[in-house]
């Protein structure tokens, strides 16, 4: 199995141990970085953040690139061009590559 992290996921999940290999989005990444320092987030969530950005610099997984060409699917799937959308698509293109590849989400 390949898993594919999003940014809810992985806070929700911070103290437990993820597998190996996984994947995230480099637009995950951004908003870890982004909530960490964020004066609209309460100190428990940008706490962790924190926490989290050092359990990844310690793990074993991969960063998939946004780049401009996923716009597309944006546009095919008739998306919001947010962060949100942002991250589902990168695992979607991601998917041609690992067709084993599940989606972990804490968000509606």
């Amino acid at each position: 199995m390949t898993y594919f992290f999003d940014t809810c996921a992985l806070l929700h999940n911070f103290k437990k141990d993820l597998p190996k290999g996984f994947y995230i989005s480099s637009i995950t990444l951004k908003e870890l970085e982004n909530i960490k320092t964020s004066c609209h987030k309460d100190e428990e969530v940008k706490y962790q953040a924190r926490q989290l950005l050092h359990k990844l610099g310690k793990a074993d997984y991969n960063v998939e690139l946004y780049n401009s060409y996923l716009d597309e699917y944006l546009i095919s799937y008739d998306l919001p061009d947010t962060n949100d959308s942002k991250i589902i698509v990168t695992a979607l293109a991601l998917k041609t590559k690992h067709p084993d590849l599940i989606f972990c989400t804490q968000d509606l």
